[in-house]
């Protein structure tokens, strides 16, 4: 399955997706595993047994819902912001096509899935050893993890929270598909992806304020 091979073969997996874009069975395989991960906490009630009545039923179709509508506005927004980032930089030498760049984006987000589902083994352990009162996910060797972050300015430290070693992994893997499926730089692909970020977390981040000024 291309979706395993991004991780061990990404040379391979990009290959196939070059001659056949696709993208639907990655997107939803990994927005459920995404959904059964954010109801791991339901397991810290004080019985620790979840029953799956109505009630519950309907809060594990609604955060379903909630997670692919958020998984597929925010990445076709970046597989489009990618798509003109690369026409204005670097047209490269493939046959480009937004559909092409998110197939690529839903691949490599099996990336950021191996981080959740790590942070959130480490996490229920430590909950299960007692060591934590419930189960929060944290994420695993964040840049904020670092003490003389603490010293920079809020708004930089608000990017860097956003990065782990998974996501750095997963920015790499965007990069090295990209310059397989459209034949770019890497320098260049590299500065796209990274260009293509920060401007995605600067608009979350302009949103998460309005937001919060209006309610």
């Amino acid at each position: 399955m291309i979706l395993f091979e991004v991780v061990y073969r990404p040379s391979t997996a990009f290959a196939t997706l070059k001659e056949h874009p696709r993208w639907l069975v990655a997107f939803f395989a990994v927005s459920i595993c995404q959904v059964l991960l954010s109801l791991l906490h339901v397991l810290t009630t004080n019985d620790g047994v979840f029953a799956l009545d109505e009630a519950g039923a309907f809060l594990t179709a609604s955060k379903f819902v909630v997670v692919l509508i958020r998984n597929l506005t925010s990445w076709f927004f970046f597989s489009v912001l990618l798509y003109y980032l690369i026409q204005l930089f670097d047209s490269g030498e493939g046959q480009l096509s937004i559909k092409l760049v998110f197939s690529v984006i839903v691949h490599s987000n099996v990336i950021t899935l191996l981080g959740s589902l790590i942070a959130s083994m480490v996490s229920f352990i430590q909950w299960l050893l007692g060591t934590t009162p419930t189960f929060v996910e944290k994420r695993l060797i964040g840049m904020n993890a670092l003490s003389w972050i603490i010293t920079l300015p809020e708004i930089v430290v608000s990017y860097i929270q956003r990065v782990d070693v998974f996501t750095i992994w997963y920015f790499i893997l965007v990069s090295y598909g990209l310059c397989l499926v459209a034949g770019l730089k890497k320098s260049n692909s590299a500065f796209i992806v990274f260009l293509a970020w920060f401007v995605l977390v600067s608009l979350q981040l302009i949103i998460r304020s309005h937001l919060k000024n209006i309610l």
